[in-house]
């Protein structure tokens, strides 16, 4: 439930700064915010899954492999990134920001509408 709330939040962020960085910076901007944003929702929800799965598994061996996993990954596609296009490292560290922003507000929502 709270994995939908966030993106749903998530989107509603996107969609608004998305457009802001296509219509007041540049078309590099705007591609280097959706890149950061796609790369932290990936990592949330390969992070999320993988904290679900551990609780039925080996939770150590499976959330110290796959943070370093992903943190591998991550720095991979990353460098990849940097080398083979233009960067623009206010939009790339805002896409990568939404997420971690939207985090808490979509924990609030969930909170409250249990309560």
């Amino acid at each position: 439930m709270t994995s939908k709330i966030l993106l749903i939040i998530s989107l509603i962020f996107f969609v608004i700064l998305y457009t802001v960085f296509r219509n007041f910076k540049s078309d590099v901007a705007a591609t280097n915010f959706l890149f950061g944003w796609v790369i932290s929702l990936l990592n949330y929800y390969g992070l999320a899954n993988k904290i679900k799965g551990g609780f039925e598994n080996n939770i150590t061996r499976a959330l110290v492999f796959n943070s370093q996993f992903r943190l591998l990954l991550t720095a991979f596609v990353m460098v990849l990134w940097f080398k083979y296009y233009e960067v623009d490292i206010t939009g790339l560290l805002v896409g990568l920001s939404v997420v971690a922003v939207c985090l808490p507000v979509s924990a609030i929502i969930a909170v409250r509408r249990k309560s």
